[in-house]
């Protein structure tokens, strides 16, 4: 296991969150860092047709990785949150099916 973790993750790690499927996520984060920080739900004046940012997609991630990127960087931020997901899927699998 710890194997197949090296080598998914060591990959990631040297690419860049501002590519393919991360960067909207990596933006969302952004934003909520500069400008809506002690509030996860809040006005965009660039995008989302009028609707406020984080309304109807879950906040949480965005959240976490805009808190953490005060201490870390918003880069670091985001690949600890995503690389910290994978290490805890198995045991969050175990423990819902136990329960």
């Amino acid at each position: 296991c710890l194997f197949l973790l090296v080598q998914f993750l060591l990959p990631y790690y040297k690419a860049s969150i501002w590519q393919w499927d991360a960067a909207g996520h990596a933006a969302s984060a952004l934003f909520v860092k500069e400008e809506l920080f002690p509030r996860a739900i809040g006005w965009n004046p660039n995008g989302y047709l009028g609707f406020p940012h984080n309304q109807f997609y879950p906040p949480l991630f965005s959240y976490l990785a805009a808190l953490l990127s005060f201490p870390l960087g918003l880069e670091i931020a985001f690949k600890f949150i995503v690389t910290l997901s994978i290490i805890l899927l198995p045991f969050a699998f175990y423990f819902f099916a136990r329960s």
